[in-house]
C-alpha cells in the first residue's frame, strides 16, 4: 500500500536473507519506483528515470547491472541511474518531499497574494516560465494530499532529528505546518463567505479524490474540510454526553466568530454552571449535616448526663435542652422556607403596605431583645412611604435582618431601620454600628451557611441561611437587596421593593 520504504529497508532484508546456512548470498537492491497516481503504465513506459541502489561490492555491482540490463530494453541506458543503497532510497524521500515544498511553497505565497491584492495565477505564470523554475506544481489549492508527501517528509524528519540535524528538520517540518495552515486558511475563508454560520447551508465537494482524475481518497484535503467543518459538532456532541455523565469539568473548544463559537461558549458556561450547583449541593448537604449534629450532639450529651446522674434534672438542664430542640426546629423551618422560595412553590398575598405601621409593629417585637443586649432600635421612615409586598414574607424578611444586625452589634450600639422612596419604589435599609464584614466575605453574605464571623454564628444558634431567605423572599417580591459594608464600622443591608400605587388602600 505505501511505496516508499523506510531508509536501510534494504539492509535489513539482506541480513534476514543471509542468515541462512546453507552458503547462498543474496545482494539486495533499492530500486524505488517514481510512478503518479492516474498515469503509473505511462510513467513506468516512458520514465524519467530509473534509479537502481546496490552495495559497492563485486557481488553488488554484477546484481545492480543485471537489474539495468532488464530495464535497457525499453528504457535509454542515460535515464538509468545508478549508486549506492543508501543513496537510492534517500533519492525517493528527498524527491517527494521537494515536491510537497514546491506545493507549500505556492500556497504561502498565496496567501501573501490575498493580502497584497495580486493574482495568484499571475503570480505563478510569471514565475514558471523561469526556465531555473519550469511550472509544474505551481497551482494554488487546498494542499497536497496523498499518502507520500506527508509521510515521507515526516520520515526525512525523523531522519534528520536521529542524526541531531535540529534545524534541517524544522525546516522540512515548516512544509507539513504550511500544509495544515493552507488547509485551516482555507476553512476560515470558506466560513467568512458564508458570514460565519453553516445553519441552512448545503456544502458540496468537487473533486474527492486528491488528484483529479482518480479515485485514491488517502489524505485528501476534501475529507479534512468535510471533517473540519463537521468536528466542532461532533466535539460539541461528544463534550455534551460527558456533562451529562456528570463530568461538569470538560469544557468544548472555543473558536470564537461564529455561531458554532457562541454555541461552545454557551455550553461551557452551562457545564460551570452545573458545576458550580453540583459543588453548592454538595456543601449544602455537608453544611446542613454539620448544623444538624451539632444540637443532637449536645442533646444526646445531656441526655446521657442525665441518665448517668451526671447532670442534675432540673429546670436549667431541661431548659438547655429545649433550646437546643429550638435550634432544630428553626434549621428546619428554615430550611422549608428556602425550599419553598427557591422552587417557586411559596404562595404570595401580594398587598399595598404603608410601610411604617408595618415597621413599628415588627420592631415592637423584637424590641425586648434589643433592650437586653442594650442596643438601640431605631426607626426612620418617609411619610407616606408604602410597598406592594406580601406582609408575612415582608416580616420574615424584617425580622431576619434586624436579627443579625442585633447578632453583630456590640452592647451600646445601634440598628436603623429607615425607608424612603427611590426610583419607582422603596428602598428599605438597616444600619448598624456593629464590626462590619471584610470586604472578602461581602459577596458571599447571602450564600447558604455563609459565615463571616464563623467563631460566633453556631453559638449564637442561627441557622446560616437566614440572609439566603431574605434575599429570596425580597426576590419573589420582585426586588432586589444589596451589602454594604466597611470593617469595624458596620454594615448595611438595603432592599428596593415596589412602591404601593398613590391612594391605595394601605394594610
Amino acid at each position: 500500500e505505501k511505496s516508499t520504504l523506510p531508509v536501510k529497508t534494504a539492509l535489513a532484508m539482506e541480513r534476514i536473507l543471509n542468515c541462512r546456512e546453507e552458503g547462498v548470498c543474496f545482494d539486495v537492491l533499492s530500486n524505488p519506483e517514481f510512478l503518479a497516481e492516474g498515469s503509473a503504465l505511462s510513467d513506468l513506459e516512458e520514465p524519467d528515470r530509473i534509479l537502481i541502489g546496490s552495495r559497492e561490492t563485486d557481488r553488488g555491482l554484477r546484481a545492480r547491472a543485471a537489474l539495468a540490463d532488464i530495464y535497457a530494453h525499453w528504457v535509454p541506458r542515460e535515464r538509468i541511474i545508478t549508486s549506492n543503497i543508501w543513496s537510492s532510497e534517500l533519492s525517493k524521500l528527498v524527491s517527494n518531499a521537494f515536491l510537497a515544498q514546491r506545493i507549500s511553497s505556492i500556497n504561502a505565497i498565496s496567501a501573501l497574494c490575498e493580502k497584497a491584492e495580486a493574482d495568484i495565477t499571475e503570480v505563478a505564470r510569471a514565475v514558471g516560465m523561469d526556465s531555473r523554475i519550469g511550472p509544474k506544481f505551481l497551482n494554488a489549492s487546498v494542499g497536497f494530499g496523498g499518502s507520500c508527501f506527508k509521510k515521507d517528509i515526516l520520515n526525512l524528519v525523523y531522519l534528520c532529528r536521529h542524526y541531531g540535524l535540529d534545524e534541517v528538520a524544522a525546516y522540512w517540518e515548516s512544509v507539513v505546518t504550511i500544509n495544515r495552515y493552507q488547509q485551516e486558511r482555507f476553512i476560515e475563508t470558506m466560513l467568512g463567505a458564508m458570514f460565519n454560520t453553516l445553519a441552512g447551508k448545503k456544502i458540496c465537494l468537487w473533486g474527492f479524490a486528491f488528484k483529479a482524475n482518480t479515485g485514491d481518497t488517502r489524505e485528501s484535503p476534501a475529507i479534512f474540510i468535510a471533517r473540519r467543518l463537521t468536528r466542532p459538532i461532533h466535539d460539541m456532541a461528544a463534550v455534551t454526553e460527558w456533562i451529562a455523565q456528570g463530568h461538569y469539568d470538560q469544557r468544548a473548544e472555543v473558536k470564537p466568530g461564529d455561531e458554532l463559537g457562541d454555541l461552545a461558549e454557551s455550553l461551557n458556561r452551562m457545564a460551570a454552571s452545573l458545576g458550580d450547583t453540583e459543588r453548592m449541593k454538595r456543601e449544602l448537604m455537608g453544611n446542613i449535616a454539620h448544623e444538624l449534629r451539632t444540637p443532637l450532639t449536645t442533646i444526646s450529651g445531656y441526655m446521657e448526663g442525665l441518665a448517668d446522674g451526671v447532670l442534675p434534672a432540673e429546670p436549667e438542664t431541661y431548659g438547655l435542652i429545649k433550646g437546643e430542640a429550638d435550634r432544630l426546629s428553626r434549621l428546619v423551618d428554615d430550611l422549608q422556607r428556602l425550599s419553598r422560595a427557591e422552587s417557586g412553590r411559596e404562595t404570595l398575598d401580594i398587598i399595598p403596605l404603608e410601610f411604617a405601621p408595618f415597621i413599628e409593629r415588627t420592631a415592637a417585637r423584637l424590641r425586648p431583645q434589643f433592650d437586653r443586649k442594650g442596643v438601640e432600635l431605631m426607626v426612620e421612615v418617609q411619610a407616606g412611604a408604602g410597598v406592594l409586598a406580601d406582609e408575612d414574607k415582608l416580616e420574615q424578611v424584617m425580622v431576619n435582618l434586624l436579627d443579625n444586625a442585633l447578632l453583630y452589634t456590640d452592647s451600646g450600639g445601634a440598628v436603623t431601620v429607615s425607608a424612603a422612596a427611590s426610583d419607582g419604589g422603596t428602598r428599605v435599609t438597616v444600619s448598624d454600628t456593629g464590626r462590619g464584614i471584610p470586604a472578602a466575605d461581602l459577596p458571599y453574605v447571602f450564600e447558604r451557611f455563609y459565615r463571616s464571623d464563623k467563631s460566633r454564628s453556631r453559638e449564637s444558634g442561627g441557622s446560616g441561611i437566614g440572609l439566603t431567605i431574605v434575599k429570596s423572599y425580597v426576590e419573589a417580591l420582585g426586588g432586589s437587596i444589596a451589602a454594604e459594608s466597611v470593617e469595624g464600622q458596620g454594615t448595611t443591608m438595603a432592599f428596593t421593593l415596589p412602591a404601593a400605587p398613590a391612594g391605595s388602600e394601605s394594610s
